[in-house]
C-alpha cells in the first residue's frame, strides 16, 4: 500500500490530534492516564510504541474521516453550499467569474437547453455534480493538478474541523462529570475559539475548492 501525502493531511494529523487532546483533558481531569512508574523494557521500546501511536492515529483518523463526512451533511442541512452561492452570486466574498457562461455550459452538458431563470439547491447540486465529473476530462495538467491540491486543502480543513467539534464535545463531557478546575474551563474556552477558527477555514476552503472544481469544468 502506497502511502500519501494526502494520508498524512486526511487521516494521520487529524488522529494525532484527537488523541493529544484527549490524553491532554484526561490529565487536566486528573484522569488516570499512564502509570506513574514506567517500566525499564517499556522505555527501551520508545520506537515501537511512536509506531504505535502513529498507527492508532491514522485508524482514529480514519473513522474521524467518515464522521467528518456526516457531519458535514449535518451542517449543510442550515448552511448554504458554496456551489450555490457560487453559481447565484449571493455571497460577495467569494465570486464565480463568467458565472453565467459555466452555467450554460454545464447545462449543455446535461442537455438542458433552457437555462432555469433562478438556479435552485437542488439544481446547483446538479450542476455541481456535472462540473465535477467534467472538471477530470479538462486536457490540462497543470489545472487537474491544482483542483487536487485544492481538495486536499479542504478535506484537510474539513476533518481538522469534525475533529475540534468532536473534541469540544468531549471536553463538555468532561466539564459535566470530571473534577471542574479552572484550568480544564480554560481549556475548553481554547476548544471553542479553535473549534470557530475550524469552521471559518472549513467554509473558506469549500469556496476556493467549489471554485477551482468549476472553473476546470468549463473546457473551451
Amino acid at each position: 500500500m502506497e502511502f500519501r501525502i494526502q494520508d498524512l493531511l486526511k487521516y494521520v494529523i487529524p488522529g494525532m490530534l484527537i488523541l493529544t487532546i484527549i490524553l491532554l483533558g484526561n490529565i487536566i481531569s486528573n484522569i488516570t492516564v499512564f502509570p506513574d512508574k514506567v517500566p525499564e523494557s517499556v522505555k527501551d521500546l520508545s520506537t515501537i510504541l511512536l509506531l504505535v501511536f502513529l498507527a492508532v492515529s491514522y485508524t482514529f483518523g480514519y473513522f474521524l474521516d467518515g464522521l467528518a463526512s456526516l457531519i458535514e451533511k449535518g451542517l449543510y442541512v442550515w448552511l448554504s453550499k458554496p456551489s450555490f452561492e457560487l453559481f447565484n452570486g449571493t455571497n460577495k466574498s467569494y465570486k464565480l467569474n463568467d458565472a453565467e457562461k459555466i452555467v450554460k455550459f454545464l447545462c449543455n452538458n446535461m442537455n438542458i437547453m433552457v437555462v432555469p431563470a433562478s438556479i435552485t439547491k437542488e439544481f446547483a447540486v446538479l450542476l455541481f455534480k456535472t462540473a465535477n465529473v467534467s472538471k477530470d476530462k479538462n486536457p490540462s495538467d497543470i489545472i487537474r493538478d491544482r483542483v487536487n491540491e485544492y481538495y486536499s486543502a479542504y478535506i484537510f480543513s474539513r476533518n481538522l474541523m469534525a475533529t475540534l467539534f468532536l473534541s469540544f464535545i468531549y471536553c463538555i463531557t468532561l466539564l459535566i462529570f470530571a473534577d471542574r478546575s479552572a484550568t480544564l474551563t480554560l481549556y475548553f474556552i481554547l476548544l471553542s475559539f479553535l473549534l470557530m477558527l475550524s469552521l471559518v477555514r472549513w467554509r473558506m476552503r469549500g469556496y476556493y475548492y467549489s471554485r477551482q472544481v468549476i472553473y476546470a469544468s468549463h473546457i473551451v
